[in-house]
């Protein structure tokens, strides 16, 4: 393949020979060392030069024949003549609240809120090979565990990191962990691990329900800091233990004692060890059932854009993990949501996909949006999983399925008290009266602003839907979303266009995947 200049296939079968391959135990296992140094080759006509230093350092690392390492450091000198390393750092800002998230300034729509790392994340079983089991990026050039063949990193620095916090121990149980499939089963188990057990152990005293009984501090540390990467604070999410079956409760609570037994089998030297006491057994499984019921309705998935070029409207948003936020976790939901979700590895980016007014809460969905799901199947749905009845302005006023939305002529607001405004029939008048306050005023302003950002919004529409999205696509969307915001009364059917192509701009720029146009 690499001959014949086929180095996409090339790189896909090198890296297939790199997560099978033995792992040198002598000079007579050179197969790993082989399989770094020729994809490096590979990776070094693709430009790939960071990932290609990455390879050959692993083949030297990996016992490559010593005979022939003057290529490899020839291939190294070439990399460092051309590459050219760039830092870059995400910004974490967390607002904190109890029950339910905040601005404490007016936040305009495409705006950042905050930009959060999961205490705890897995890969879908379909992503091992494809994704990072620690950070959840797509791997171009994968580095595979020493000793199995199910999954794959990203860098030696993800590497160290997944075997320290909980490869260790998943490592000989991943396969029958996901033969079995317990879904959030697993990311209970992560969770622990991430923790450690040891921490558990020596803590639990401290995690009874009493030692919550304030509730206005549940999930802050003693300094009042919601920290995400703190245990206690995951720990403290609402888990809805009172309102399941008892049916639902054996099912979970199998489901910990299976994930207890993995450990037993895997961690011969550890706390869970075959030798380990009952009441050790019982804290460990205790948790992971706390986390069992508490997933379902805190954790969110880890997605990626497949990317149809000139296809977008067919481009579609696939899961490849799960993970834990708990800031996240604090948002509450609305059938129409002000922020809109997207990951960047594991990472979770929070948007506003509307303007939201300084102290208004912050909503995001449940996977319920009034445009797609009728009004009953949404309420069924919120209530089997998390347990309330939505009473948001879309279920309260009984907004319309996207078909049955109004998208020609809108509702303005009214000047004076944001009442309707309703454009004459006649279509000449330009002056209307407001429905509440009965106040009569000019339309004329609030038309011509609104047909100009309507006429350049269509246009940019109709590039997108074509799959020709340009570098101002996403600014020339944001422009018109705050114009409608701020003179139409909603629902209507552009506001929604709006913001759907707008999603679309953003995973553009998040986790993304170009896919076969035919695939």
């Amino acid at each position: 393949m690499f001959k014949s200049k086929r180095h996409t296939k090339a790189l896909e079968l090198y890296s297939l020979c790199i997560i099978n391959a033995p792992f040198p135990k002598g000079d007579d296992s050179p197969e790993l060392a082989l399989g770094f140094a020729n994809r490096s080759a590979v990776l070094y006509h693709l430009s790939h030069y960071l990932l290609c230093v990455q390879d050959i350092k692993l083949a030297l690392k990996n016992q490559y024949p010593e005979k022939m390492q003057y290529k490899l450091y020839d291939r190294l000198g070439r990399c460092y003549y051309f590459l050219r390393q760039k830092d870059e750092a995400i910004t974490v800002k967390e607002f904190n609240h109890c029950h339910g998230i905040y601005t404490t300034k007016d936040v305009e729509a495409g705006e950042l809120l905050f930009c959060e790392k999961p205490f705890a994340s897995k890969n879908m079983h379909n992503s091992d090979l494809t994704h990072c089991q620690n950070c959840l990026n797509r791997v171009l050039s994968p580095l595979p565990c020493d000793q199995c063949s199910g999954v794959v990193f990203c860098s030696e620095e993800c590497k160290a990191e997944a075997m320290k916090s909980f490869h260790f121990a998943e490592c000989r149980v991943l396969e029958t962990i996901h033969n079995i499939d317990f879904g959030l089963g697993h990311l209970a188990l992560r969770m622990v691990l991430k923790a450690g057990l040891n921490h558990i152990l020596q803590n639990n005293k401290k995690y009874p329900e009493s030692f919550r009984s304030d509730i206005l501090r549940i999930g802050f540390n003693k300094d009042g800091v919601y920290d995400s990467m703190d245990y206690d604070t995951v720990y403290s999410l609402v888990k809805h233990s009172e309102k399941r079956s008892l049916g639902d409760l054996f099912k979970r609570s199998v489901v910990a004692v299976f994930m207890v037994k993995c450990l037993e089998h895997t961690l011969s030297s550890q706390p869970l060890s075959t030798k380990a006491h009952l009441p050790e057994k019982c804290v460990i499984g205790g948790h992971i059932l706390r986390h069992i019921q508490m997933l379902p309705c805190n954790a969110h998935e880890v997605s990626e854009f497949a990317y149809r070029e000139y296809d977008l409207p067919n481009s579609q948003t696939m899961e490849i993990g799960s993970g834990i936020y708990a800031t996240l976790s604090l948002i509450n939901h609305s059938c129409d949501p002000n922020v809109v979700r997207h990951s960047y590895g594991d990472f979770c980016a929070v948007r506003a996909i509307r303007n939201i007014p300084k102290g208004t809460e912050v909503y995001d969905s449940y996977g319920a949006l009034y445009p797609l799901t009728a009004k009953k199947d949404r309420q069924e749905k919120l209530l089997s999983q998390y347990f309330f009845k939505c009473s948001c302005k879309a279920c309260l006023e009984k907004w319309p399925l996207y078909f049955q939305i109004p998208n020609e002529v809108p509702y303005f607001y009214c000047e004076k008290c944001s009442g309707y405004l309703s454009i004459p029939e006649d279509g000449k008048t330009q002056r209307a009266m407001c429905d509440r306050c009965r106040y009569v005023q000019d339309m004329t302003p609030k038309l011509d602003v609104w047909t100009r950002s309507d006429e350049i919004f269509a246009k940019k529409l109709k590039e997108i839907i074509g799959g020709v999205v340009t570098s101002d696509a996403l600014s020339v969307l944001l422009g018109h979303l705050k114009t409608l915001d701020q003179l139409i009364i909603r629902p209507f059917a552009d506001y929604n266009d709006c913001q759907e192509a707008i999603k679309q701009c953003l995973n553009l720029q998040a986790n993304c995947k170009k896919v076969d146009l035919y695939a």
